[in-house]
């Protein structure tokens, strides 16, 4: 019997470019390890790393509230902004199982 695994899904380009901006962010609070990272931008590691892989995302004023935390200057947030709604229309789309051999 195989194990059961989690569904796979597609995640489109705007997630994975938000996800590479959120590494940014995390990254930029000079924290070590992504563990600090995440507490330097008010989020358990887990959350931190599905936003980063692009499974899901923050909300509207989370992820404000993570830019503030980060320090970004007011013309960085809107690049960041433009991203997050972006990224918004664009879910992770489950992908169809495989076909038993």
């Amino acid at each position: 019997m195989g194990r059961k695994t989690e569904t796979e899904r597609l995640v489109s380009p705007e997630r994975r470019h938000l996800g590479k901006m959120i590494k940014v962010l995390a990254e930029r609070t000079n924290a070590s390890g992504l563990r600090a990272q995440a507490a330097a931008l008010g989020t358990p590691k887990s959350t931190l790393q599905r936003w980063i892989s692009g499974e899901a995302m923050p909300s509207e004023s989370g992820f404000d509230d993570m830019l503030l935390a980060a320090g970004l200057s007011h013309p960085e947030q809107q690049t960041y902004r433009e991203a997050w709604k972006a990224a918004r229309g664009n879910p992770p789309v489950p992908l169809p199982a495989p076909a038993d051999s």
